[in-house]
């Protein structure tokens, strides 16, 4: 989430929507990176694009109402890192407790009603939480202490990324870079047009595949 602006107004033509729009389509883990928050449901709720998310994107144009129960299985996972954090915080025992469950830290979706958290609870299939003290700080002593904590953050962080599932299109197919590749040059045909995306399987008898068409 690197760009992205602190302040995200809802607006469907703008660049850092379009980028963030890209980004979670094309990738197979969508990181949230933000620094020194203490309120993990305001901080989400900052994140307003993932709103627009169900209006902007449809999996099947004849299913409107269930598109946001579609998209749920075709967009990637979400993990959010918490940098900065004090080198005695307790996010990191708090995290570890909950095994790094984002929902954990959250109210459910159905108390939040329209809040991007809630969004966010229901459109991606997995949410996770990491945090990460700064690797300098302090003197001599603290600054050892707190690299080595941030190492071990790290190297948590790292294998949990290393061992999710690949980037997959509908079928459980791999995507490939040729894939990955044509994917991009058909999002960017759509939003140049400014129109939805629809996302539909089409079958022809032999194996299923993704045609990405406007919507007229």
């Amino acid at each position: 989430t690197e760009g992205l602006p602190e302040q995200m107004e809802e607006d469907e033509k703008s660049i850092s929507f379009k980028l963030f729009l890209l980004d979670v389509l094309l990738c197979n883990i969508f990181i949230y990176n933000t620094k020194g928050v203490w309120d993990p449901q305001e901080e989400l709720d900052k994140l307003t694009y993932v709103k627009m998310l169900p209006d902007k994107v449809r999996v099947l144009e004849d299913c409107p109402l269930e598109n946001s129960f579609l998209l749920s299985s075709m967009l990637p996972d979400f993990v959010w890192c918490l940098r900065d954090v004090a080198s005695d915080s307790f996010w990191e025992e708090v995290l570890q407790a909950m095994d790094h469950n984002l929902v954990e830290l959250l109210s459910s979706p159905a108390a939040l009603e329209n809040m991007p958290s809630s969004y966010i609870q229901t459109l991606f299939p997995s949410q996770k939480a990491f945090c990460f003290c700064s690797p300098h700080v302090g003197g001599k002593d603290e600054e050892a202490v707190s690299s080595d904590m941030f190492q071990a953050q790290l190297w948590l962080f790292k294998d949990y990324i290393l061992n999710q599932r690949p980037k997959n299109s509908h079928g459980s197919k791999f995507v490939n870079g040729k894939v990955w590749s044509a994917m991009l040059e058909r999002f960017l045909d759509v939003l140049s047009l400014e129109e939805p995306i629809l996302l539909n399987e089409s079958c022809d008898g032999r194996e299923a595949a993704f045609s990405w068409v406007g919507l007229g």
